[in-house]
């Protein structure tokens, strides 16, 4: 009966030392959508020690520590994007590994101006104006404000809708948002 009761003590401390876990669980903290040209800090909790990881988009198998990556803090770039990115924290010689997040960057669909109206196409593609011509320059989604139109290198006056129209010959161009 001793022998059982000592082997049953016994066993009980190893299994709760084989599912014993950190009292912490890091996490990746930041902007995880980064500009065109641009990048982002992630950061993590305070611990005694760090290694970054990541593992590149819709490639499979496990991540990988990022030689030198040891601080509390990790840089990416848009160039570098998207991946996936983790941080493994140390405190009082306990690891833990944070969830994967994904760091990804923006990116912009070019603005497009549809034209229409009463011109002529020349032959290298451009408008040709006749008298009495009109052309409609019209601004299509997702670029729905802050429209300002432009001859040239001037804004045009009051020129701020979706729809510019155009009745005598210029270089037309657009921003917006």
């Amino acid at each position: 009966m001793k022998y059982s009761l000592l082997l049953c003590i016994l066993s009980g401390l190893f299994l709760s030392k084989l599912q014993a876990q950190c009292a912490f669980t890091p996490s990746v903290n930041g902007n995880l959508l980064i500009c065109p040209n641009d990048s982002t800090v992630l950061s993590t909790q305070a611990y005694d020690a760090y290694q970054w990881f990541t593992r590149p988009f819709g490639a499979g198998g496990s991540p990988q520590p990022i030689s030198g990556a040891t601080g509390p803090s990790f840089s990416v770039a848009y160039q570098d994007t998207p991946l996936y990115v983790s941080v493994a924290g140390t405190r009082e010689g306990c690891t833990e590994r944070s969830a994967e997040v994904l760091v990804d960057g923006l990116l912009f669909l070019p603005l497009v101006v549809q034209t229409s109206g009463t011109f002529s196409i020349g032959p290298n593609g451009e408008a040709m104006f006749c008298p009495g011509d009109t052309m409609y320059l019209i601004a299509l989604q997702p670029y729905t404000l802050n429209h300002i139109w432009y001859d040239g290198d001037t804004a045009i006056p009051g020129a701020t809708d979706e729809t510019l129209v155009v009745t005598r010959p210029g270089s037309y161009w657009l921003t917006a948002s």
